[in-house]
């Protein structure tokens, strides 16, 4: 999925590239690597909030036993 949606993008940007001057070519790449740094971003943060809540059920657990 997530593989689809990098190639997605950066179909897009090939034609945006192909039909456009330099400046559109500056904006796609920025707009590139914003939705990288994003994506990462993002697992980064899915990993510390699932972290978060499992170290809260556990010790909800302990305490409620």
């Amino acid at each position: 999925m997530l593989n689809t949606f990098i190639k997605s993008c950066l179909d897009r940007l090939a034609v945006l590239l192909h039909h456009a001057g330099q400046n559109a070519a500056e904006y796609a790449l920025t707009v590139a690597m914003i939705a990288l740094v994003a994506v990462a971003g993002m697992e980064s943060l899915a990993t510390g909030i699932s972290h978060t809540f499992l170290t809260v059920s556990a010790t909800l657990g302990q305490h409620l036993q």
